[in-house]
C-alpha cells in the first residue's frame, strides 16, 4: 500500500484498500500511506484513505512529521483542507518542536497559514 501510495496508482490503493491492506503499515522511515500520499501530493489518494474509518489521521512518522507538516512544506493547500476537514491535530509537532505553523510559515504559504490559524 505505501508503494502504491507512493508512485500515485489510485487503482491500486483502491484494489489493496478493498482487500483489506493495512492502512496505517508503516514503511522503514516511518511513514504512512496518508504521510506518504500527503508528501507526495496526491490529493485523490489523500481523499480515498481519510474516507477509512480505521486511519490513523495523527500519525507520525520516524522524524515526528504529520500528514499535515508536509502538506504544509509541500504547499498543498487543498490537502491541508481535507485533513482539517477531517479533524487533524494540527499542533502536531516534530521531533524539533515545529509544527504546521511553523512549516507554512518558513515556506511562505500563507493562505495555508491563515486555514490553520481559522482551524486552531
Amino acid at each position: 500500500l505505501n508503494y502504491a501510495c507512493e508512485k500515485g496508482d489510485i487503482n491500486i490503493v483502491e484494489l489493496l484498500l478493498k482487500n483489506n491492506a493495512d492502512i496505517n503499515n508503516k514503511d522503514i522511515k516511518g511513514k504512512s500511506p496518508l504521510i506518504t500520499s500527503c508528501d507526495y501530493g496526491y490529493k485523490d489518494i489523500v481523499e480515498l484513505l481519510l474516507a477509512n474509518k480505521t486511519i490513523n489521521i495523527n500519525d507520525i512518522d520516524s522524524t515526528g512529521r504529520s500528514s499535515l507538516i508536509y502538506a504544509c512544506i509541500r504547499g498543498n493547500i487543498d490537502i491541508v483542507k481535507l485533513l482539517i476537514k477531517y479533524g487533524i491535530n494540527v499542533f502536531i509537532e516534530d521531533k524539533y518542536g515545529n509544527n504546521a505553523f511553523y512549516y507554512a510559515t518558513e515556506k511562505g504559504n500563507y493562505d495555508i497559514l491563515k486555514l490553520l490559524l481559522q482551524s486552531g
